[in-house]
């Protein structure tokens, strides 16, 4: 069985976290902890306890989110068949939501 040899991480509160640990079969999935991922997701790969080496795969954003103070957006992180994929739903509206990838230029 093939198993996660990384980890996931996210930007969460300002901090760096977890997000899929080493060692998780694949295909591995993980939610993200807040229903609201304004304003936006920042990606990064690497190994426990690695922040400095960490590589950044980039900064992205949920698109039509509804304007309101009270989301409830499920976004989630999904790694199959050599690739990460996420994917969020807002479950107000039972609809799924288009990530798009931010240029870094836009994201700072």
């Amino acid at each position: 069985m093939e198993r996660v040899g990384w980890v996931e991480k996210l930007i969460f509160n300002g901090k760096r976290q977890t997000l899929i640990p080493p060692g998780r079969p694949i295909p591995a999935l993980a939610q993200y902890w807040n229903s609201d991922p304004r304003p936006r997701l920042t990606l990064y790969r690497g190994a426990s306890g690695s922040e400095d080496a960490d590589l950044f795969l980039g900064h992205f954003e949920v698109l039509d989110l509804p304007a309101t103070d009270t989301l409830n957006v499920s976004t989630l992180c999904v790694v199959a068949n050599g690739q990460i994929q996420l994917c969020a739903r807002d479950n107000q509206r039972n609809v799924f939501l288009e990530i798009r990838r931010m240029r870094t230029e836009d994201a700072e």
